[in-house]
């Protein structure tokens, strides 16, 4: 794997993700798709081949959850290329792959109306983070994983599985030009 993407637009998408989907917003987020038919059907329904995430993200609720707010002045092009990337260069696989990552989560027992489901183990998941890496094979991996128990780092604590998603691509090739990086 490659070393992780740097730039502030990717960084500020992953970090919409990661609060989206967090231990504290978790709830909310999925009362909102449960509520907003088109959504909800869009994450429960296998696309195929359609690129599914970009479909997500252009639904009126999916883009107020899942997108960071428009800012003209440090951030201009970041949905722009975004956008480019869901519908360019992601493969459909691979939107596939995120989707089913996240509905395995939130569509728990009671679907989007209780608790997440659990791991392997039988934990909870208590919310999920993503990351972006560099690379030059585009895949999506996910993995089960726990903070610390307590301060020490010789145990795990079951109380805190959350689904880690990591998508591994090369940078987009969008011609909508980078924003400033500093």
């Amino acid at each position: 794997m490659g070393a992780l993407i740097q730039t502030k637009g990717t960084q500020r998408l992953i970090k919409q993700l990661n609060t989206a989907f967090s231990k504290a917003n978790i709830d909310t987020t999925k009362a909102a798709i449960a509520k907003d038919a088109t959504l909800a059907g869009l994450f429960s329904t296998p696309s195929g081949t359609a690129p599914i995430i970009q479909a997500i993200c252009s639904n009126k609720t999916g883009a107020k959850l899942f997108l960071p707010p428009v800012d003209k002045t440090n951030h201009k092009n970041l949905l722009v290329r975004w956008d480019f990337y869901l519908g360019n260069e992601l493969l459909n696989g691979n939107h596939e792959l995120i989707r089913g990552f996240i509905w395995s989560v939130i569509n728990g027992p009671n679907g989007l109306q209780g608790a997440n489901a659990t791991t392997a183990e039988g934990y909870t998941y208590t919310g999920i983070r993503f990351d972006c890496v560099e690379g030059t094979n585009q895949t999506v991996l996910q993995s089960d994983e726990y903070k610390l128990k307590g301060t020490t780092d010789v145990a795990l604590s079951s109380a805190t599985a959350y689904s880690k998603i990591v998508l591994v691509t090369a940078p987009t090739a969008s011609l909508t030009p980078r924003d400033n990086q500093f």
